[in-house]
């Protein structure tokens, strides 16, 4: 079905920068004569409607800071940009009402189920003390499919506990989700999270939430300090709950994948682990939970707890760069702009002009790809001629001439081009195209092709190709038809 939708749609797009790149590698096979960054498949990263996330009172402080009319213009980074004149109190109490009424929350929710499975009354008594609004709270929320890793903190039970215990500095953790019925594994880790829980240098410190749905979701998004996110790179597609969290200042801590590494800038939240792929899983699982747990003890915990004047002023900082950079950037006002301007648009007229007049146009194009199709293997390199100074340096100029025939194949149908750019391991990156001038035509429908190209610094390579050119195709790779020239 993948192949099908991708050999009949006009636009390809993964939904976010990474996936894109990720999506190009998973079906690079279905474009095996095309470099990978120019394989026709783009990205636009998904976003969330923040009015359906942000919570009342923040949106009260936007209104008196940002603008009245600020949902009228969501994506405009210049307005997110006056959240700095919020008085560092007035958002540190507005944070902290959101965080009370959450702990009460999820106490209310803990009772039910207590009372519910008859737990003894001293235990039910006991859960009206769980979580503080005083301790640094880390939410961690969502589908719980295995690569989401809910486990990752899990790992190191000794060093989680000398977390949540630490006698001056303790954290608190919220975990709440769902897994799909058919997914037994993802089921485990709710089980195991849960059993968890109930231990005793647990209980009360680390939770779980029942009966995931939006409400626990919102009231967990707006109310903790930290929105944890660790799913194994690159399987993330691009992930939103983290986008919502920021809409309320929450500040991420997350592994640089889906959404993160376009929105991470060092300074609006904290990153986990490094921007690598790993091909061993056990050797990531444990690199990720080290760098995950000397993060929370060497940064995250000492930032939170660094107080001036009885303020985290420091972490009310990293809270307002959370708001100035992340929910105009990461809206669905901007997703759909940018869907509308770069995809929908073009579609809408792509497909008005192919149905006018009986649909001439859209069989026209049809006879001629028919035409290149079955023709294609006529098209072959004769020769390549290059000229270049004896030393190459960087600027210097190379003469390249080639003899194309075409069989039935019309020069106006192709073009003739060099490709060039820096040497890799896997080819060219960073590549250019600069198209050769038609000279003659020669006997046989053999035609003579010169350019001249500019050599750029570092160790750089070309390579010649034809390919079908018409300026109705919605992109070059529309007939994905490449011959190269061989031995160059």
């Amino acid at each position: 079905m993948t192949r099908l939708a991708l050999n009949h749609a006009a636009f390809t797009n993964g939904v976010s920068q990474l996936h894109g790149e990720v999506t190009k590698k998973m079906f690079s096979h279905l474009y095996p004569s095309i470099p990978l960054e120019e394989i026709p498949i783009h990205s636009v990263t998904n976003g969330v409607h923040t009015e359906s996330w942000v919570a009342p009172e923040m949106r009260g402080l936007f209104e008196k800071y940002i603008d009245t009319n600020w949902v009228d213009n969501i994506s405009d980074p210049c307005r997110w940009k006056r959240v700095y004149t919020i008085p560092d109190q007035e958002l540190w109490e507005t944070h902290q009402i959101l965080k009370g009424r959450m702990i009460k929350f999820v106490q209310n929710n803990i009772y039910r189920r207590m009372d519910r499975n008859f737990q003894p009354l001293e235990l039910i008594r006991e859960c009206a003390g769980y979580l503080s609004k005083n301790v640094l709270t880390i939410g961690f929320a969502r589908r719980f499919a295995t690569y989401k890793r809910a486990y990752l903190l899990l790992k190191d039970r000794e060093r989680l506990a000398r977390l949540v215990n630490h006698p001056e500095r303790p954290v608190q953790i919220i975990y709440a989700g769902k897994a799909h019925p058919a997914d037994l594994p993802g089921q485990e880790l709710i089980k195991m999270v849960n059993d968890i829980s109930l231990e005793e240098r647990f209980r009360g410190k680390i939770v779980f939430v029942e009966d995931y749905d939006i409400n626990v979701s919102r009231h967990l998004l707006q109310g903790v300090d930290v929105w944890l996110n660790t799913p194994r790179r690159p399987h993330e597609a691009s992930g939103t709950s983290g986008q919502k969290a920021a809409v309320n200042g929450v500040i991420n801590c997350s592994i640089l994948d889906g959404w993160w590494p376009e929105a991470y800038n060092g300074e609006n939240g904290f990153a986990v682990g490094a921007e690598r792929d790993y091909e061993n899983e056990e050797v990531q699982d444990r690199e990720d939970a080290n760098s995950l747990f000397d993060l929370l003890e060497q940064v995250i915990v000492p930032y939170y707890y660094r107080r001036v004047e009885g303020m985290p002023r420091e972490w009310v900082r990293r809270m307002k760069d959370c708001l100035a950079t992340i929910p105009w950037k990461f809206s669905t006002e901007r997703m759909v702009k940018e869907y509308t301007r770069r995809f929908y648009l073009q579609a809408a007229l792509r497909g008005k002009a192919f149905s006018a007049d009986q649909c001439r146009l859209a069989g026209q194009i049809q006879e001629f790809k028919k035409l290149l199709t079955e023709n294609w293997h006529h098209v072959s390199f004769r020769s390549v001629q290059v000229h270049q100074p004896p030393v190459l340096k960087e600027d210097a100029e190379i003469f390249v001439q080639a003899e194309v025939s075409l069989g039935p194949i019309q020069p106006q149908d192709i073009v003739v081009e060099v490709v060039y750019g820096k040497v890799s391991d896997h080819g060219l990156d960073k590549i250019t195209l600069m198209p050769m001038r038609l000279v003659q035509a020669l006997e046989n429908n053999v035609y003579q092709y010169e350019t001249n190209i500019v050599l750029i610094r570092g160790t750089s390579g070309y390579a010649l190709r034809v390919r079908p050119n018409d300026t109705n195709f919605v992109h070059q790779f529309e007939l994905p038809l490449v011959k190269w020239a061989e031995n160059l």
